[in-house]
């Protein structure tokens, strides 16, 4: 909606969008800092998606909160099965049903969510579909046409890289939660969209054969040995020393 300059015509939202920051404190070399930009990135594009009086907070799938969705008035709802996981979709089907029986058009974007096919063409159907509704055609094609250039170079530059020299990876989410909960941070399994492009489109090879997002220690992120590890960070504010020492 912000790519397309339709982001006020949003009136009403679910997911992780709520109201409200928490203030972050940390010491980094003797220096005290803080922060509280906000960790979406639809709260820092549109800060408006943050004030829950404007734009009304509905719940999240499998927990909306239909009234609050009526109250809206919307002429379109649009649902993303994104983060449903790899198998998880069948649960959530009653929250569609139910969300038009509101008598308005409901458009499920769950290609994404289903990892049966070509990724990044399941994105591009995305953005294309949206165009359409949005009547924004031209800008739906800019953009694919920006994510494709994107894409074409980076397979340009590593479809040769032979098996046996493919290095492996871990996408490690480092998050304030894991330290309460045993762990030192999430790894991203093979059904998990991310490590499936980097695998797709860098050619590396995930090092983590699991499925979904899992808890590990440091002796578990040990004994998979990566060559490489991203850190996209999940939650939190996360210091230099922080992410080189622990």
């Amino acid at each position: 909606m912000y790519a397309f300059g339709d982001a006020e015509k949003i009136v009403g939202k679910g997911g992780c969008t709520k109201s409200g920051t928490t203030t972050r404190s940390f010491t980094y070399n003797g220096k005290s800092y803080s922060h509280n930009t906000p960790w979406c990135i639809e709260g820092i594009l549109y800060p408006k998606m943050l004030d829950d009086e404007a734009i009304p907070f509905s719940g999240s799938i499998g927990k909306e909160n239909y009234e609050t969705i009526a109250s809206t008035n919307p002429d379109i709802i649009i649902v993303s099965t994104r983060q449903w996981g790899r198998d998880s979709g069948e649960t959530y089907l009653k929250s569609i049903e139910t969300m038009r029986t509101l008598g308005v058009p409901v458009v499920v974007l769950n290609q994404v969510a289903k990892y049966d096919g070509d990724e990044t063409e399941a994105v591009y159907t995305e953005v294309e579909l949206l165009g359409k509704i949005f009547e924004k055609e031209d800008k739906a094609e800019e953009i694919i046409n920006l994510l494709k250039e994107q894409v074409d170079f980076i397979k340009s530059r590593t479809a040769d890289i032979p098996e046996d020299e493919k290095k492996s990876f871990l996408y490690l989410e480092l998050s304030s939660y894991s330290a309460g909960k045993g762990g030192v941070a999430y790894v991203d399994g093979e059904n998990i969209l991310e490590p499936i492009l980097i695998e797709n489109i860098v050619n590396a090879k995930n090092e983590f054969k699991g499925e979904g997002r899992q808890l590990m220690s440091a002796e578990q992120l040990l004994t998979l040995d990566p060559d490489v590890i991203y850190l996209p960070t999940a939650q939190g504010v996360h210091t230099p020393d922080e992410l080189y020492n622990n």
